[in-house]
């Protein structure tokens, strides 16, 4: 199926997610909204657990766009492949958006791929993750892959990170 929005938090599966657990979820239809905070699987969600997620279509919005999540707050991620395509203006990422913590708690990622092909012609643009906002936390990353190209005309931009506030730690376990 196809979700077409004229509006803001957009996801495949769902909008707004708060205080849940998302585990064996896939998308294959594409995403497209007009506002802020779209993603494959969520628009936004805040204190969640998302595990084995998958989102196979493409997703297009302004601000904050990820292939699996739009806006990712006090949450934590494990095992999420994203291969749609990702386009959008602003804080862009093949997996998260963008991704903040409002509860100077340590979050983590782990295991997660991107194949989606991103693109901006904005700024905060990330093969995996386009900003990633921690300010006074700590996110920790393990196993982050990005297989493709991040295509960008705006500042920050990075194969697996665009800009990055805050403390991140690498897992090489």
């Amino acid at each position: 199926s196809t979700i077409n929005a004229p509006s803001t938090t957009v996801g495949g599966v769902v909008g707004y997610l708060v205080n849940s657990d998302m585990e064996y979820c896939y998308n294959y239809g594409s995403v497209t909204a007009t506002g802020s905070e779209a993603g494959g699987l969520i628009g936004k969600a805040d204190g969640v657990k998302m595990l084995r997620c998958e989102n196979n279509g493409n997703v297009t919005g302004c601000n904050s766009v990820g292939g699996l999540v739009g806006v990712l707050d006090n949450s934590n991620v494990e095992i999420l492949t994203n291969l749609g395509e990702v386009n959008g203006y602003d804080n862009v990422g093949g997996i998260i958006g963008k991704t903040l913590s409002s509860t100077y708690a340590q979050r983590k990622m782990k295991e997660v791929v991107n194949e989606g092909k991103v693109i901006s012609v904005g700024s905060n643009v990330g093969g995996i993750i386009g900003y990633l906002d921690y300010d006074g936390s700590t996110f920790i990353l393990d196993n982050l892959t990005n297989k493709v190209s991040v295509e960008a005309s705006g500042n920050n931009v990075g194969g697996i990170i665009g800009r990055v506030k805050g403390f991140i730690g690498f897992n090489d376990e």
